[in-house]
């Protein structure tokens, strides 16, 4: 279990507290442990097994022997306890925009409403307007959040899935039956919002790694399994489509499922008119199978510049890389400073100068507090 699956842990532990009116300390408490912990750079399976989590700020004894029972079984005692005293569908009251735990733990005491269905009638109805510090006004935005809930449903940060896109790949990669694996898709190409998270590896032994996949710790349900193929949902509700591929189809197959849609189909049309044809098994001219070594070898094949996956959204990058001009993207080492920082003079959770230290060590020439 990772640091953002610890944190997300946390603060559902917060959040249930708050609901269930709980002390705003002990609330407090858990939301800032969540914060800190999926900030930190190291691992918090590592600290425990070192036993220096107690020295983490913000995680005390308690905190510290939960987190602990959470990484040795896959849940709190305590917490399951919790959510048996809260409707599940209570939870999700939680996703619409203004909706914090006192205003939802006052729906669900007052009108009795345990899911997103009755708090759109109950708006519908007027009834929410009714309630003391609500109104007509909140009473609008809350409709308007459900249907932003309902229109976003499946969706997800980038940075929000990124963590867990990653453990999932070190898990597929731990396989000595891999070849090579990468992330692909929408998350490969950086969009700010993806649907699922895409992994594609070549493997002598498919039927061993689409197994092994499938009993990932974190699974818990599986949408498909073939051959080729295995589509699971995690319980963060997060979807992963495993593709395994031969050896010789891994980087015309990288290409293809990093997409965009748009961008292979400029592709295919291209290699048509040089009389080849191009798709996630490989580039052939007639019959045979022209090697490819790597992405930016297919990409040479077809007489183009290697297009970096972040700009293969049919904008334009065809012809720039036909043209030789393609852009440098910005890299990490391009930036040389940070802004809006909050320490704990605020609601941050390091000292000021231990930020500016850590800024000097990573070059930054600034720091705004």
């Amino acid at each position: 279990m990772d640091n953002a699956q610890i944190a997300a842990t946390l603060e559902l532990f917060g959040n249930l507290l708050d609901l269930l009116g709980e002390n705003a300390f002990k609330v407090r408490a858990y939301h800032a442990a969540a914060r800190t912990l999926e900030g930190l750079e190291r691992a918090v399976a590592s600290l425990v097994r070192e036993g220096k989590l107690k020295d983490v700020p913000g995680v005390g004894e308690g905190l510290a022997q939960k987190i602990e029972e959470l990484l040795a079984t896959g849940k709190i005692k305590q917490l399951e306890e919790l959510k048996q005293k809260v409707p599940a569908g209570v939870l999700d009251l939680l996703r619409i925009p203004g909706c914090g735990p006192k205003r939802v733990r006052t729906l669900w005491e007052k009108l009795a409403i345990v899911d997103l269905a009755l708090l759109k009638k109950a708006c519908v109805e007027g009834k929410v307007a009714e309630l003391p510090g609500f109104g007509e006004r909140t009473q609008t935005k809350i409709l308007q959040g459900i249907e932003f809930v309902a229109s976003s449903s499946g969706r997800f940060r980038l940075d929000q899935v990124m963590p867990v896109a990653r453990h999932v790949l070190e898990y597929v990669r731990g396989s000595k039956e891999v070849v090579r694996s990468h992330l692909a898709g929408s998350m490969r190409r950086w969009k700010e919002i993806v649907r699922n998270v895409d992994i594609v590896a070549s493997t002598r032994n498919p039927e061993h790694v689409i197994d092994r996949f499938s009993r990932y710790e974190q699974v818990q349900s599986i949408l498909g399994k073939g051959p080729t193929k295995c589509s699971v949902q995690l319980i963060s509700g997060i979807q992963i489509d495993l593709r395994v591929v031969k050896a010789e189809a891994y980087f015309p197959a990288l290409v293809y499922f990093t997409g965009s849609k748009d961008h292979n189909v400029l592709l295919r049309t291209r290699a048509q008119k040089m009389g080849l044809l191009v798709n996630e098994y490989g580039i052939f001219k007639g019959d045979k199978r022209l090697k490819v070594a790597s992405e930016a070898e297919l990409y040479q094949r077809l007489g183009l510049g290697m297009v970096p996956p972040e700009l293969r959204e049919a904008h334009g990058e065809i012809e720039a890389a036909e043209s030789g001009v393609l852009p440098d993207l910005v890299e990490l080492d391009d930036v040389v400073g940070m802004f809006h920082v909050h320490s704990t003079w605020s609601d941050g959770t390091a000292e000021i100068a231990d930020m500016a230290e850590k800024c000097r060590k990573m070059g930054f020439k600034y720091m705004g507090l």
